[in-house]
């Protein structure tokens, strides 16, 4: 009898102790869930080079070193030159203007990319920007510092990879590069002083600097295991309990992570599996144009369309600036998101302060719900025919049973405009006027009050 009483008291407080866990999670992950969109900004040490070499922009690919023939000492030596604005009037320009475009809930930031060179002036290693390079300053605390007096939270990504460390060897004896995706081998006995030194770093970052975020990268290393990966999260814990992680382990995403990415739209029967907070990763630019020799950008309609599917499937979405060494973020990349925020400025009602319906449509589109509101981003605008007749707009499917719908109104950029409610409620009746308007809208939205 005793057996089963101790039984099913370790029973009782393992169940405790997981839910409690789990509200735990959930209290730490909630901004995350509400921002909707966040900026992630695409930058490292690689910008110092020039287009002539193998045919690449430096601003476009963090993995510069990885992708052409240099050597690590060379490309070392050549980072001493990196020069990026520490402005402060320049980067609280850029900051505004993001700020006024997106609401700028939080943004993430290089801390140390797969070369191992640092962003921050960093007491562990001497191979950071301050240090190191001809900027002579510490370029993430002051970007950092901009963002809190804004109110943004902050996020670094951190490599667990390192090219630079003594620890790893990514180059054979004879100069030849291992044929491995961006991996590692690491020297016999060297592990545990790595990982000493990760902690180090990790620890400036989150106590010193305040993250509110760290987002691993490179975490695939054949050497690094979920023990590691384990062992590291309850030592940051203890540094800052409110602390996000993305997943620290490749091979398992339950080990030490808040939240998934994705960069790829997943499947929702794969989004049942996990039921933890998402992120789609998405770059702004897509490419490079080797005429114009620059690089190519998404347009502000397919990258909303994007954002509205994200959402849809009750994700929020992460966006890739890229960044000029004269600049925070690229001039083409900034006019972009200027274009997203403008739909996002008169959409704010419908986008921000609701929630993701949770009732089943047939529809494509996307509902929200507040305040006895329910909201729908329409994916597919339809042609209209001439004439002057009212424009007809389908109608909401009927997600609220219990009570009758009062009003419908679709938003416009000097405000609403009421749409006339059909006695059969299967259209809405929007006045000729507002035709032009209409058309020229993005994707329209429209709202329903109950």
């Amino acid at each position: 009898m005793r057996r089963l009483i101790l039984l099913a008291s370790v029973l009782f407080l393992t169940a405790g102790i997981s839910v409690f866990s789990q509200d735990a999670e959930r209290r730490r992950t909630e901004w995350l869930e509400r921002s909707r969109i966040g900026i992630k900004i695409e930058l490292g040490a690689h910008t110092v080079f020039n287009r002539d070499l193998d045919g690449f922009i430096p601003d476009e690919n963090a993995m510069f070193l990885y992708v052409t023939s240099l050597q690590p000492e060379t490309y070392e030596e050549a980072v001493k030159d990196l020069s990026l604005t520490v402005d402060r009037e320049r980067i609280i320009s850029v900051l505004s203007e993001l700020k006024d475009s997106l609401g700028l809930p939080y943004m993430i930031f290089p801390a140390k990319n797969y070369d191992g060179f640092c962003f921050w002036d960093s007491a562990v290693s001497d191979y950071n920007i301050a240090d190191h390079t001809v900027t002579q300053s510490d370029w993430l605390k002051t970007v950092s510092d901009i963002c809190r007096e804004f109110g943004v939270k902050v996020g670094y990504t951190y490599s667990i990879i390192d090219w630079h460390h003594p620890s790893q060897i990514q180059y054979r004896k004879d100069g030849t590069r291992f044929a491995v995706k961006m991996n590692t081998v690491m020297n016999d006995g060297m592990k545990q002083e790595y990982i000493d030194y990760m902690t180090g770093q990790l620890r400036e970052l989150i106590v010193g600097y305040g993250a509110d975020l760290i987002w691993f990268d490179g975490n695939w290393a054949p050497w690094w295991t979920p023990e590691d990966a384990e062992a590291l999260a309850a030592e940051m814990r203890r540094w800052n309990p409110d602390l996000i992680i993305n997943s620290l382990q490749e091979s398992s995403l339950s080990a030490g992570g808040d939240f998934d990415v994705y960069t790829v739209l997943p499947s929702d029967l794969t989004l049942k599996t996990h039921r933890r907070p998402w992120l789609y990763s998405v770059k702004s630019f897509t490419g490079i144009d080797q005429i114009a020799n620059s690089v190519r950008y998404r347009d502000s309609k397919t990258l909303i369309e994007k954002t509205v599917k994200v959402w849809g499937k009750g994700g929020s979405v992460l966006i890739h600036l890229n960044v000029t060494k004269e600049a925070l973020v690229a001039p083409a990349a900034l006019e972009l998101m200027k274009e997203t925020g403008e739909w996002l400025a008169v959409n704010r009602e419908a986008i921000f302060g609701t929630m993701l319906c949770p009732e089943k449509t047939d529809s494509d589109d996307v509902f929200f719900c507040g305040d006895n509101r329910i909201y729908r981003i329409s994916l597919h605008s339809k042609p209209w025919s001439n004439g002057r007749k009212p424009l007809k707009i389908d109608a909401v499917p009927y997600l609220r049973k219990d009570a009758p719908l009062r009003s419908a109104f679709l938003f416009l950029k000097d405000g609403k405009a009421a749409l006339e409610i059909a006695e059969d409620t299967e259209e809405l009746l929007l006045l000729p006027e507002y035709r032009d308007e209409y058309e020229s809208l993005l994707m329209p939205v429209y709202g329903f009050e109950y």
